[in-house]
């Protein structure tokens, strides 16, 4: 009767043990999916930023060509005078340093939220080995009792 008690609570441990490991790749599957939609939001919300940022670095440029425009004007100056030809080339090229610097905090951005995809992908392919390593170290700390149990319900001959 003991042999049969222990039979079935071994039987138990391991049913539930699967369980444990499904249910844990589960969360791990629901946590990954969970941290790259934030990964998502964030690099929207990255990218939003960097097109305001676009925009109002173009208005800066268009005000301050108005601004020179306008100054030249008020002093006489005429719009091919070269001091202003050249002020307005050097507004021109701030605004392009702007735009260039623009694309590269970008470009780091998405490079950074493609390293953290990878990280989530990866942790949770951790997480699923883990489980599974964990699993199969209770399978082998338990072997004589699950061969009991498979010998007791006729699978396999005694090996114990």
């Amino acid at each position: 009767m003991a042999v049969a008690t222990s039979t079935i609570i071994a039987g138990i441990g391991l049913a539930i043990a699967g369980v444990g490991v499904a249910k844990t790749y589960q969360g791990q599957a629901q946590a990954t999916k969970a941290s790259k939609t934030q990964e998502r939001i964030r690099k929207q919300q990255m990218d939003l930023d960097i097109q305001r940022k676009r925009r109002e670095a173009i208005r800066k440029m268009l005000a301050a060509r108005a601004m020179g425009v306008s100054n030249a004007t008020n002093q006489g100056a005429s719009l091919t005078d070269s001091a202003v030809v050249g002020g307005l080339n050097q507004t021109t090229q701030s605004a392009n340093t702007s735009s260039m610097e623009l694309n590269q905090n970008a470009q780091l951005g998405d490079n950074m939220f493609s390293a953290n995809a990878m990280e989530a992908n990866g942790r949770g392919m951790a997480s699923f080995g883990n489980a599974v390593q964990s699993w199969g170290s209770g399978i082998i700390q338990n072997s004589t009792t699950i061969s009991r149990v498979g010998a007791n319900f006729n699978l396999w001959k005694n090996a114990y």
